[in-house]
Order: structure tokens, then C-alpha cells, then sequence
């Protein structure tokens, strides 16, 4: 069975590793909580939203016995697919070319290999829902359809019903999806790995260096600019480079971002292989 717990502060337990050591020991009591009322149950799925709802997180039962929490990533291709399939099974005479889907810059670019195979268009944003959403109702004015947006950090907005992060929303997508899959003997995780072998693997390694000195953040981004954009990172090339700071973005003719520009905000992606 699948047995939905919408938790208060459940969601905590992707962002853990970040929270002060008191925290973090009452999130791991949140989820033992959690994980101990669906054994009981002998529920195999953990859904959970945040205090506000807005967010979305989601854990699942190994034959082990162990439990898998499934990060922003990889939710968010599993939710993107499950959108897709819904849409075409209810609206198949509708193009490919008139859908589209949306993710934060920060997000994992599962998404973008699934658009390239299944026609429809693809774009990420600045993170943020102000960002996504305000990108989705321009595209719906112009006559496109938005299937869903997403942010790793667990956020997710599926369809336009409502034009933000909704973890209300979602859950139940998920939910039902998930009582589908396991009538037919799949779990969840088989699903994604199904989609991976699909549309290709897509594995997230998030790190993070606090640092709160502005002149000191500075002098790190100028040295990665005065002297020219570097060409290595390690033993791979760099073949592209955006600069969200200066508006610049080498993987075009023009060499302009098009993403909005922050003189004010340091923000670097270079793209190697």
C-alpha cells in the first residue's frame, strides 16, 4: 500500500546535512517517525509536505527493508515524465511542438534530454518561482502548454492550476502514479531507473562552501574573470561558459545571456566534459 504522510517539517530531510546539529537530530526524529508508521502499516512510500505545503518530498521502501529518499532531481524527473504521460494520454492531437516544461538553471538537465527526444521545448530559469512561473504564463499567452516547472530544492509546480511550488497539488499526482506502478509490480525507483535508460542517466553530487564575507566572494569571482574564463576543470574542458553577473553566455552567436543579468549577484556555470 501507499500511505501519503504529510508531515510537518518532513521535507527537512534533504537539505540535513545543512542544518544546525539540533535540527538536524529533530528532522532524523521526523523521518524515524515517519519511516516507523509505514513499516507498521507495511506502506512501501513516504510522501510528506513542508509546514506551508509548498514543497514536496518523497521516500521509498527497498526489499532490504531500507529506505531510499528520493532528492529534488530525481522526484523532478519522475514528476516531469508523470506529466508528459498524463497530458499526451488525455490531449493526444495536441503537438509536441506546443508543450513545454520549465527548471531552474541549478536543476538537474534531465528535462532538456527528455524534450530533445520527445519534441516538445524546453527552458530553465533563474531559481525561484517568480522566475518559472512568470516564464510559463508569458509562454501560455503566446498559446504554448505547461506541463510542469521545477526547482531541486523540492519544488514543484504541476500543470497551471496553480502558478508557483505546490506540494498539495503534487503530492496526490505522485501518490496515485505510484498505487499505479505498484499494481503493475514496479516500484518507483524502477521507474526512474526505466527513465534513465531511456533518456539517458542524470546523477546530482550538490556541495556547498559557506562563505560570508562579501569581499571575499568578490575577489574568489573576479579572480575566475580577469584573467579570462578558465579552460580546464580538472582534466576536462570547458566548453561553455555563463556569466548571469556580466550577462555573458559563450554557447551563443552573440555571446549574451539570455538570462536576466545581476551586476549585483555572482553567479558562474561552466559546462565541461
Amino acid at each position: 500500500t501507499i500511505l501519503c504522510l504529510f508531515w510537518s517539517s518532513a521535507t527537512l530531510i534533504l537539505t540535513f546535512q545543512l542544518l544546525p546539529f539540533q535540527i538536524q537530530r529533530r528532522v532524523k526524529a521526523l523521518l524515524d517517525l515517519a519511516m516507523r508508521a509505514a513499516d507498521a502499516n507495511n506502506s512501501a512510500v513516504i510522501i510528506a509536505n513542508d509546514p506551508d505545503a509548498d514543497r514536496l518530498a518523497c521516500a521509498e521502501r527497498s526489499p532490504s527493508g531500507s529506505w531510499h529518499v528520493f532528492n529534488g532531481n530525481e522526484l523532478g524527473a519522475m514528476m516531469g515524465t508523470i506529466a508528459y504521460d498524463n497530458f499526451k494520454s488525455t490531449h493526444p492531437d495536441i503537438p509536441n511542438e506546443k508543450l513545454y516544461m520549465v527548471a531552474s538553471t541549478v536543476s538537474s538537465k534531465f528535462l532538456k534530454s527528455m524534450s530533445k527526444r520527445e519534441g516538445f521545448l524546453f527552458e530553465e530559469c533563474l531559481t525561484g518561482f517568480k522566475w518559472m512561473a512568470n516564464y510559463a504564463l508569458r509562454k501560455m499567452d503566446e498559446g504554448y502548454t505547461c506541463l510542469f516547472a521545477y526547482e531541486e530544492s523540492i519544488g514543484y509546480m504541476y500543470g497551471t492550476n496553480v502558478m508557483d511550488k505546490d506540494g498539495i497539488s503534487a503530492g496526490p499526482v505522485l501518490a496515485a502514479y505510484a498505487s499505479k506502478l505498484y499494481d503493475r509490480g514496479l516500484s518507483l525507483s524502477q521507474y526512474l531507473h526505466s527513465l534513465y535508460t531511456k533518456y539517458g542517466y542524470h546523477i546530482s553530487n550538490d556541495s556547498y562552501y559557506l562563505c560570508f564575507d562579501p569581499p571575499t566572494i568578490l575577489t574568489i569571482f573576479r579572480a575566475l574573470r580577469d584573467n579570462g574564463y578558465p579552460n580546464l576543470c580538472g582534466k576536462y574542458e570547458i566548453v561553455n561558459v555563463r556569466d548571469v553577473t556580466t550577462g555573458y553566455d559563450s554557447s551563443f552567436e552573440d555571446k549574451k545571456s539570455i538570462l536576466p543579468t545581476d551586476p549585483n549577484c555572482q553567479m558562474l556555470t561552466f559546462l565541461f566534459w
